[in-house]
């Protein structure tokens, strides 16, 4: 009974490679959810591109990784959409804590420095 309770090295593999990119996607979320909350739009629009730019690869090695792990399809679309959803999770749960945080509006100065602080934060996460 214990036995069929414990993970097979395949599905270990397989959702650790989904939780290193889910991760990947949340950070990736903050920075467009901090971004949006600048008064300059140019820089939500670079970070909406660069990030858009990089998703579908990471979805199609995401995907192949986890189809040559051995898992089914079926498993492999519910980790694609854990994977799918975990940016735009993270943009909105930023963009309120900002706004939260920033006081009234997320114009004020302290929603800046929030902005500024989120951005450095996932730019970090890249290196």
């Amino acid at each position: 009974f214990l036995g069929s309770l414990t993970p097979s090295p395949r599905q270990t593999r397989s959702l650790a490679t989904t939780t290193g990119l889910v991760i990947h996607a949340a950070a990736d979320g903050i920075a467009m959810g901090a971004s949006a909350t600048s008064a300059n739009w140019n820089v939500g629009l670079i970070i909406f591109i660069a990030i858009l730019v990089h998703k579908a690869p990471a979805a199609f090695g995401l995907t192949s990784v986890l189809m040559k792990q051995g898992l089914s399809k079926r498993a492999s679309r519910v980790h694609l959409l854990v994977f799918s959803l975990a940016a735009p999770t993270g943009a909105l749960a930023t963009y309120f804590f900002v706004a939260l945080l920033g006081g009234e509006s997320v114009e004020g100065e302290g929603a800046h420095w929030w902005t500024g602080m989120l951005l450095l934060f996932s730019a970090g996460t890249f290196l």
